[in-house]
């Protein structure tokens, strides 16, 4: 619940293990750099590059994954970790879990 009666997701989760996690084990920074990186197109392998598509790497859902530069998706999944409110230390290595919203 993001406001009384309001519900919404949290943006990050872009390996879809359930989770928005922005460093250590599991983290979701790794695919979004993995995808730039990997992908064909980039023969480079530069961090600059971007990913056209709407991919689970693509956390503002914009049609690109974009790790270098600004407007990235680094940021968008570090946003969402360090403006949780629960994260009322403003820890990186906080965990967003996902779940349904309770049923009226």
């Amino acid at each position: 619940e993001v406001a009384t009666g309001v519900y919404g997701l949290w943006a990050g989760d872009t390996n879809g293990n359930g989770n928005v996690v922005l460093s250590g084990g599991g983290n979701d920074r790794d695919s979004v750099l993995n995808a730039v990186l990997d992908d064909a197109g980039n023969a480079g392998s530069n961090l600059n590059f971007i990913v056209t598509g709407y991919l689970n790497t693509d956390a503002n859902m914009d049609g690109q994954t974009i790790a270098g530069g600004s407007n990235t998706d680094l940021n968008v999944i570090a946003n969402s970790i360090l403006d949780h409110p629960g994260n009322t230390d403003g820890n990186g290595n906080f965990l967003i879990v996902s779940q349904l919203p309770a049923t009226p």
